[in-house]
């Protein structure tokens, strides 16, 4: 009875046009934590509270010595809290707003995935310094870059979607406690490559945040077509494409046909 059940239930999706897995879903996320890490000398600062975030190095400041001050903007966005548990991600875009740039140069500013918690009112209790895996002051992220785009004078931005931006979004959906978030760098030895980001507490909504994401709901995805089943649903597919009619028509038929089987 049960493979009755299931052709019949298939043949009414397909007639009213909705296919197993075809159905996505796509959401709008507004950040929940952005900031900029900076590394003035002697000095461990986050600006969560700022409506601006900076990617790039700037001079120190006027009778200073030393190297550039390294800034890395960090951004957060409650994927867990959004998406329904077992979604299959399909599509990431983020997009920031550049509101002031020390040059109007092109310059690729990366995306990278943190590996460590954070706050926007406190350092991370891991501090550290500067490594080619760490952001100052010490919270590390991954080598690889999720997403990089290039930035110029100032307007909206996009980074993605790319493959690597899917797999934190769904790594962070099957598992909230492992989403810290992104950081973006600029390019970090000369001045004039700093980027200014809107935050999520800039006053002008438009330029604030946003991470767009496409997803399959788990009640789709996890409906799949065995080797074994191709077969007889390739033509009730084909059928219900060229004629819904005919395919209740041949649904109807097999059915009689099954009650005048012998049972097993």
């Amino acid at each position: 009875m049960l493979w009755k059940q299931t052709v019949l239930a298939l043949a009414a999706l397909l007639v009213l046009g909705f296919a197993p897995g075809a159905r996505a879903e796509t959401v709008t996320l507004s950040a929940v934590q952005d900031t900029t890490f900076d590394e003035p000398i002697g000095r461990d600062d986050s600006a969560g509270t700022d409506p601006a975030m900076f990617a790039g190095a700037v001079e120190p400041a006027p009778g200073g010595a030393g190297p550039l001050a390294v800034r890395r903007a960090a951004i957060t966005f409650d994927v867990a809290g959004s998406i329904p548990a077992g979604a299959r991600i399909d599509g990431v875009e983020l997009t920031l707003y550049c509101d002031e740039v020390a040059e109007n140069t092109d310059f690729d500013v990366t995306l990278h995935r943190l590996n460590s918690d954070w706050s926007e009112d406190a350092p991370s209790p891991d501090s550290d310094r500067i490594d080619s895996d760490r952001t100052p002051p010490g919270r590390p992220f991954a080598p690889a870059t999720s997403a990089v785009q290039t930035v110029g004078a100032t307007g909206s931005y996009q980074w993605g979607s790319s493959p690597e931006m899917v797999a934190d979004v769904q790594a962070w959906l099957d598992s909230a406690v492992s989403n810290h978030g992104w950081i973006l760098r600029s390019v970090e030895t000369q001045a004039s490559a700093t980027k200014r980001f809107a935050t999520r507490e800039t006053e002008t909504a438009e330029n604030r945040p946003r991470l767009v994401v496409t997803y399959t709901p788990a009640a789709a995805s996890d409906l799949s077509v065995t080797p074994n089943d191709k077969l007889p649903l390739l033509p009730l597919i084909a059928l219900a494409i060229v004629s819904p009619l005919m395919l209740l028509g041949v649904v109807i038929a097999m059915y009689r046909i099954s009650l005048k089987s012998p049972r097993r």
